[in-house]
């Protein structure tokens, strides 16, 4: 393979022992487009539920820009596979490597938009579920929450103020790599590494608001670890936001550039995918509850047409079963309305779920039985 005499100039000969027909491009832009079309899918299921419930809100509107920023930010990382991300430097001409750094520069800015309006979205998920009071559990939630939402706005002003600045001027992002001396930067990857582990941990502090207000619910341990499991399915942000900083400090610290920015760059596009698959699933407790119920009405009909079959002494037994419905036996646990529920986590004689704009709320359904046989 013919090198570009340019490319050798700015970074040398190729180790010898590399083959430099390897690359990660195919594989980092299927994973990054899989877990693109989960997140589709899980929105269009979002709204399938919120709008046959009517009860459609500002996190589901908010989380339909987080997509709309994702499919950004994924365009961007499959055109920079196109111009050689994940792929090694050395099989690159100069012409698409500066217009590879181009599309790089430009990443952080719909990285920023994609992951803050998801961010955005689950804490108006969390505002819509639980609700402000005067109690110290209350306090700390509020206290959470607006410390979460003040970091989840902050970060993105950062991020375009810094990178307005990286370089004097803009252009020398690119230009320095063409051999013009006319301008200066900051030290952007270890700005890129500071930025993603206060990314993380912003994350982490999100993970944790909706707790103290779950631990402070009259509920039973299997149905508060049930809700809690839910909301920590979301720890997969964490994990994605791990992996892109792991490769953003490889990226920094390796002569191979191009090799590490198709990884990094792909763990950037999986990470807010990843948070609106996250935002989401506690949406779906509408489905899991109607399973559960046909499942619950299977096991009463087959009770009763067993317990109507003829007894060994000939004397039909007749059973009596109603149910007393849900609206008679509800407590709520948190203030507001029942409109349409948001997640569910039954047993056999109780459901937990939380309402979609009232709160969390446990109904219980008593079957009374009466049997009719012989004395």
């Amino acid at each position: 393979m013919a090198l570009d005499s340019a490319i050798v100039a700015i970074f040398g000969q190729p180790p010898e022992n590399i083959d430099l027909s390897e690359q990660s491009t195919t594989a980092n832009n299927t994973v990054s487009v899989t877990f693109f079309v989960v997140a589709c899918l899980c929105v269009a299921l979002r709204f399938y539920i919120r709008i046959g419930k009517k009860t459609v809100g500002i996190d589901d509107y908010t989380v339909i820009v987080g997509l709309i920023s994702t499919a950004a930010l994924l365009f961007t990382t499959i055109l920079a596979g196109q111009l050689g991300a994940g792929k090694h430097v050395w099989t690159n001409d100069v012409n698409s490597f500066v217009t590879l750094l181009k599309v790089v520069y430009a990443e952080p800015y719909v990285y920023a938009v994609a992951v803050t309006t998801t961010k955005i979205s689950i804490l108006l998920l969390y505002r819509r579920l639980f609700h402000a009071g005067s109690s110290v559990t209350n306090h700390l939630f509020a206290g959470t929450y607006w410390t979460a939402a003040g970091l989840t706005i902050l970060y993105p002003i950062i991020m375009f103020t810094t990178m307005a600045a990286s370089c004097q001027p803009t252009s020398y992002n690119w230009e320095r790599y063409l051999g013009s001396t006319e301008g200066k930067c900051i030290d952007i990857g270890l700005f890129y590494f500071v930025i993603a582990i206060i990314n993380m941990v912003v994350d982490v502090i999100i993970l944790g608001v909706p707790i103290p207000r779950i631990m402070a619910l009259q509920l039973n341990k299997r149905d508060r670890s049930s809700i809690i499991g839910i909301m920590l399915l979301g720890g997969f942000v964490c994990v994605a936001s791990v992996f892109r900083i792991y490769y953003l400090r490889r990226l920094e610290n390796s002569t191979d550039v191009t090799w590490w920015m198709g990884p990094g760059m792909a763990w950037s596009s999986i990470e807010p995918s990843v948070a609106i698959i996250s935002a989401c699933l506690p949406t779906f407790a509408p489905l899991l509850r109607m399973s559960e119920r046909k499942q619950k009405n299977a096991l009463n009909a087959y009770y009763n047409r067993s317990r109507s079959l003829p007894n060994h002494y000939g004397v039909s037994r007749a059973t009596v079963s109603h149910a007393v419905g849900k609206s008679e036996d509800e407590v709520e646990l948190t203030r507001g309305g029942r409109r349409g529920c948001a997640f569910d986590s039954g047993s056999n004689s109780s459901d937990t779920y939380i309402e979609n704009s009232g709160g969390i709320v446990v109904d219980t359904e008593v079957f009374v039985s009466t049997d009719h046989g012989p004395l």
